[in-house]
């Protein structure tokens, strides 16, 4: 049930952002587009949802129009592509959103043109390890 409701925000989020990007810039009414998606690695979770993406998106664009999906960069790296021109679109996290806009931590310098467009589509499970050494074996 929890995967359906995530899958159908999801698609949600990607219909919104898709009807926004073909709003902002009227002339792709017209002429086919091509269009770049910075994910992650081949087979991995970020790569599927690029690939989804690209299926709805292209749905609404002009026909002949060409959708790449980028697999590499991730989270960090996604958000230089993307700055660069080198992408159209890219996943991320929050935090290097904010990182890389800011120009802080993993970037050297700002990047006041990234916009976030949705979040939200996954959820991620911190764990917390320790050396052996340590003789940690509970948080308790």
């Amino acid at each position: 049930m929890k995967m359906e409701v995530s899958m159908k925000r999801f698609v949600l989020a990607i219909l919104i952002a898709g009807f926004g990007i073909l709003t902002v810039q009227p002339s792709w009414a017209l002429d086919a587009q091509k269009l770049r998606i910075a994910t992650l690695q081949m087979g991995s979770s970020w790569y599927v949802y690029g690939g989804v993406m690209g299926d709805v998106l292209r749905k609404e664009l002009p026909a002949g129009s060409v959708i790449d999906i980028l697999p590499y960069a991730g989270g960090v790296g996604n958000m230089n592509l993307v700055s660069r021109g080198d992408s159209e679109l890219g996943l991320g996290f929050p935090v290097t959103g904010k990182w890389a806009f800011d120009g802080q931590m993993a970037y050297d310098k700002k990047m006041p043109n990234l916009r976030g467009l949705v979040g939200g589509f996954d959820e991620y499970f911190v764990g917390i390890v320790a050396t052996k050494k340590s003789k940690i074996t509970s948080l308790e």
